[in-house]
């Protein structure tokens, strides 16, 4: 079976809102996702009748944990729970999210909100070049999920691209905190993840790390994360209707 073709969705509707510059709650809400996926279309278009994996922006996307209260066992109820936390973090109305997580009542578990405005929009272009949307993941997610020790490991992981940053400490594999936002291209990580350990009394340890912007300047201790990646391409370039 062909594999899906790839398309990547995020950097017009970013760059509308200022490129590299963390995108307010009130502003997201007034994008018109309808017209920014139907930039891709030229893209869709000659993929007539395919299947398409979809890359997410970071940016257009809202990350953070949960901790379920003690006696939470059931799907609902860590639904109910994450909707109530996306709307503590972000002053976000959980009723204009889908939230997907690694939904667990024993622990911490990441959650990743995307907008039900821009799901709509993406299966409706689709539809309209006779294809189907076989996945719709955000790069962060992406990356940690192509990490073969993901699933045992204890510290950093960390992805930029086009000036964007996303970072998780994770404990035996299960992320415990997260952060994403602007931190231009021209900076370095190092000094940006000290901080960030620091605020959060970790240290920063041998991160596995995925920096586009800046690949050949991580400490040579660190796991480097192949840089190269069809995904991060599409999203570091201007023109975010390319898909092969």
């Amino acid at each position: 079976m062909r594999e899906p073709n790839l398309l990547a969705i995020g950097e017009h509707a970013a760059a509308r809102l200022e490129r590299g510059r963390a995108v307010d709650q009130a502003i997201v809400a007034r994008i018109d996702w309808s017209a920014a996926v139907a930039e891709s279309m030229a893209a869709l278009q000659p993929l007539v009748g395919g299947r398409f994996d979809v890359v997410l922006d970071d940016r257009l996307v809202r990350y953070f944990v949960v901790t379920p209260p003690e006696g939470t066992a059931s799907l609902d109820e860590l639904r109910s729970v994450a909707a109530v936390r996306l709307g503590e973090l972000f002053g976000s109305d959980p009723r204009a999210y889908e939230v997907t997580a690694d939904w667990r009542s024993s622990g911490p578990f990441l959650c990743c909100a995307v907008p039900h405005a821009l799901k709509l929009a993406l299966a409706k272009a689709a539809q309209g070049a006779r294809g189907s949307v076989a996945s719709m993941v955000p790069l962060f997610v992406r990356v940690a999920n192509s990490f073969p020790a993901a699933r045992s490991h204890s510290g950093w992981i960390v992805v930029r691209v086009a000036g964007w940053i996303s970072a998780a400490s994770l404990e035996h594999g299960a992320i415990r905190l997260i952060r994403s936002g602007a931190l231009h291209a021209q900076r370095p990580i190092e000094p940006w993840l000290a901080q960030l350990a620091l605020t959060c009394g970790q240290s920063v340890g041998t991160p596995a790390v995925l920096d586009a912007d800046q690949p050949h300047e991580l400490p040579a201790a660190w796991h480097v994360l192949p840089h190269d990646r069809r995904d991060a391409g599409l999203l570091a370039t201007l023109d975010m209707a390319e898909a092969v």
